[in-house]
């Protein structure tokens, strides 16, 4: 009987270490499989936030984001862009090494002269939205161009029209060429002129209205070739006028 009893209370010790270390083993194989999806994970985000080989992010010092008084979004606009959520951020947009805003501090034309503000403040790289930074081209049609001195490679644009309250300019066209009649090797980059109102030659657009932010309206320029870059505009949904902040042209010389 004792011999028994030995014998039974060895089986259950071993009973019990083989639970254990089967217990560990699924303890660790489960740190284990932690560790590596957390690794996996980091290992994504890092991806995902490098920049492609030889690229950099667009080097831009963004404005403040504000709404002076009331916002006044459009309302009845056709062709709008969906909103943005609160608290979004757009995604870091990637361009060559070496690219810069070419159109700082570069000339401007413009279609009438502005009843406030200076036409160099288009190109001086300030994008706040205040009374002070902001060009206003009194109400209808009106184009602003920068001549970037030389034929330039382009890889992307943004502008601020105006963004401390919740307008949305209409019938925005860009458009880019060799010269500065917008003759030769003219190609349009965007236009929301939904409506081919403005009548200028370039047709319907179908591209979207979008109300301004402190981000700006940033395009791909894909590595278009040009030296003049022209942007239409035709009045506001706040007010009517048409504004100017900022134009900045990112590209290098073109090869």
């Amino acid at each position: 009987a004792a011999d028994k009893l030995a014998a039974d209370k060895l089986a259950a010790d071993k009973l019990a270490a083989d639970k254990l270390a089967a217990d560990k083993l699924a303890a660790d194989k489960l740190a284990a499989d932690k560790l590596a999806a957390e690794k996996a994970a980091a290992a994504a985000k890092a991806k995902a936030g490098a920049a492609p080989a030889g690229m950099i992010a667009l080097p831009v010092t963004y404005p403040k984001q504000r709404i002076d008084g009331t916002p006044q979004p459009p309302q009845g606009e056709p062709n709008m862009e969906k909103s943005n959520p609160k608290g979004y951020v757009r995604p870091k947009f990637y361009i060559p090494k070496g690219v810069t805003n070419i159109a700082k501090g570069k000339d401007v034309t413009v279609s009438e002269e502005p009843m406030i503000g200076d036409l160099s403040q288009i190109v001086d790289g300030n994008a706040e939205s205040t009374d002070d930074t902001t060009l206003d081209l009194d109400t209808g049609q009106a184009w602003v161009v920068v001549d970037l001195g030389k034929k330039s490679e382009l890889f992307a644009i943004l502008m601020w029209h105006r963004h401390n309250n919740a307008f949305a300019f209409r019938d925005v066209i860009v458009e880019v060429a060799d010269d500065k009649d917008f003759i030769t090797n003219k190609k349009v980059l965007f236009n929301n002129d939904q409506d081919g109102s403005l009548g200028k030659g370039h047709g319907k657009g179908t591209d979207k209205q979008y109300l301004e932010t402190y981000e700006g309206k940033l395009l791909d320029a894909k590595g278009v070739k040009a030296r003049f870059v022209r942007f239409w505009s035709n009045g506001n949904t706040v007010d009517k006028s048409t504004y100017w902040i900022e134009a900045m042209v990112f590209g290098r010389d073109a090869k």
